[in-house]
């Protein structure tokens, strides 16, 4: 029996390409299966009332590569080319049906007559962005900057008569001191989603061009006027001031707690959220992204300890008992950089840890020693620095999941492998998931009644963020679909602007919370050791 093959055609303005379009041709001719047939030149739209100062934005030179402009002779070389202007919608119909297309790829703005849209087998595709606007060209996070909006919407449509169905979609973060770095982000991670889509219809997944109904799809590009592109670059220099000023500052404060209820509870529809927090940690350091065990009767809780002054978070171990008393915590593992989310896995008798450590550019496993005091280096999982990796068994398989930079919070990526120590096989989707509301893990993922539940961060609201419950409905190495449920709001008490990590141990629950920075946590630390010396309380060992 013959493979299957997918037969594409372009719709562009000519042989110019931006990059990112040019990226989502190449990601195409890396499928195999994928046959790049044709390319249907359509005619440039007329400049018409595009502001001079927008305008100059976009040539800037220092713009991202994501718009910038290149040849795409080399990635469209040896397509049959046809000119849409020259022939009248019946000829050109009647041209285009021998090739027997199953996608057509629209990179225009433009509208295609309606009988080319059922040409295709799969449709006719094209990327939109914005919530309600419908972007097609243009520049993803400039009206969100406008707005002031923390995320920015990106769609992979098919494109129908009464509007559309979204094949795939992501909720991306708008950097407010960046339209560069949102446009970049948004475009290149877009530029993999017609390729992804192929993968899964060649992998038998009949479902994957059909997509959810989007109603009707908003098509007009309105572009900013010089005032209001002036006004776009102001709220841009007052984002990077903002952002650079929160980065010198000390911003926030975390610390753990325990909740006595097991992390399935938190499904219901009203849960006890009586949490017991922690003394708060010494000034200068916080404590966060905790996960436990239990031996021979003692919680210990791995996290954490990220300590202002040295710049970059270790992993420590605590031992909290139900008097709230802590013995002083002792670190087990320490890196050049920064050591955070130390996952823990049960195997065999042995406690295994996944720390997170993406300036090692790597995911490794160690081993907890039987006095849990130490990790000990074990192998190495992947060959990628994913954010919060999360490891855990489904279906006979063990799964790797975390996300990557520059996306780190809403990026999603998945592996998978027959043991626990590999080897590490990327999903056929990567990344599964692109939302910033509800992609990167936030703790051990559960069951709860049967079914598979995932916690993610939800930062597309400020300032630390809340949880998300994810019914994971469908996860194989093909294919991959969960729904958010359920959000968890930070809890109350003293720790209550942000909750990031629920932590499943036993029946009980770890999390953790933060506040705002008290004065103890501006001083100095020579300050707080002249004023402290002599004084030894809970807070001086942690």
């Amino acid at each position: 029996m013959a493979e299957r093959v997918l037969r594409i055609g372009i719709v562009c303005h000519g042989p110019q390409l931006l990059h990112w379009q040019a990226e989502c041709v190449r990601e195409l001719q890396r499928v195999t299966g994928v046959e790049l047939t044709l390319v249907l030149e359509t005619r440039p739209p007329s400049r018409g009332n595009t502001s001079i100062l927008y305008r100059w934005w976009l040539q800037r030179p220092s713009r991202t590569s994501a718009l910038r402009m290149e040849d795409g002779a080399a990635v469209l070389e040896g397509l049959h080319r046809i000119k849409a202007t020259d022939r009248s919608e019946a000829d050109l119909l009647q041209e285009l049906e021998p090739y027997r297309l199953d996608i057509l790829l629209q990179f225009t703005a433009g509208e295609l007559p309606a009988p080319l849209l059922q040409l295709p087998r799969s449709g006719v595709w094209r990327i939109h962005h914005g919530d309600t606007t419908g972007q097609v060209q243009g520049v993803p996070g400039l009206w969100e900057a406008f707005h002031d909006s923390r995320s920015t919407v990106a769609k992979l449509v098919r494109l129908t008569e009464a509007g559309g169905s979204v094949l795939r979609s992501g909720r991306f973060p708008t950097f407010l001191g960046s339209i560069d770095a949102t446009a970049g982000g948004v475009l290149l991670c877009c530029s993999l989603w017609p390729a992804q889509v192929c993968r899964a219809l060649l992998a038998g997944d009949a479902d994957a061009a059909a997509g959810a109904d989007a109603g009707p799809i908003a098509r007009a590009n309105r572009q900013p006027g010089n005032v209001e592109m002036l006004r776009v670059l102001l709220k841009q220099g007052a984002g990077k001031r903002l952002a650079k000023a929160s980065a010198e500052s000390t911003s926030e404060e975390w610390n753990i707690g325990v909740l006595p209820h097991p992390v399935g509870t938190l499904l219901k529809d009203e849960p006890s959220l009586n949490v017991r927090w922690l003394p708060p940690p010494a000034a200068g350091q916080y404590r966060s992204t905790p996960f436990g065990l239990v031996d021979q009767g003692r919680l210990n809780v791995l996290y954490e300890k990220f300590d202002l002054k040295m710049g970059k978070g270790l992993i420590g171990r605590l031992r909290p008992k139900k008097d709230n008393n802590l013995k002083r915590s002792r670190t087990v593992l320490e890196s050049d950089g920064s050591l955070s989310y130390p996952f823990i896995v049960e195997q065999g008798g042995a406690i295994l840890a996944v720390p997170e450590q993406v300036s090692t550019g790597r995911v490794d496993l160690y081993l907890l020693d039987e006095d849990r005091s130490s990790l000990t280096f074990v192998s190495t999982l992947l060959q990628e620095g994913l954010y919060s990796p999360t490891l855990f068994e489904h279906d006979g398989r063990w799964w790797l999941f975390g996300t990557l930079a520059p996306l780190e919070d809403a990026m999603l990526c998945a592996y998978h492998a027959d043991r626990l120590e590999g080897p590490y096989t990327a999903h056929l989707l990567n990344p599964i998931k692109v939302d910033l509301a509800s992609s990167r893990p936030a703790g051990t993922p559960f069951r709860y009644e049967g079914q598979l539940w995932r916690p993610a961060r939800d930062g597309s609201i400020s300032p630390g963020g809340r949880i998300a419950l994810n019914h994971v409905t469908e996860l194989s190495p093909t294919r991959f679909h969960e729904e958010p449920v359920k959000y968890i709001e930070p809890l109350k008490g003293p720790w209550s602007h942000g909750l990031r990590t629920l932590s499943k141990v036993g029946d009980i629950t770890l999390v953790d919370g933060m506040r705002s920075p008290t004065g103890k946590t501006k001083r100095k630390a020579g300050n707080k050791a002249s004023k402290k010396r002599g004084t030894k309380s809970v807070r001086d060992h942690q």
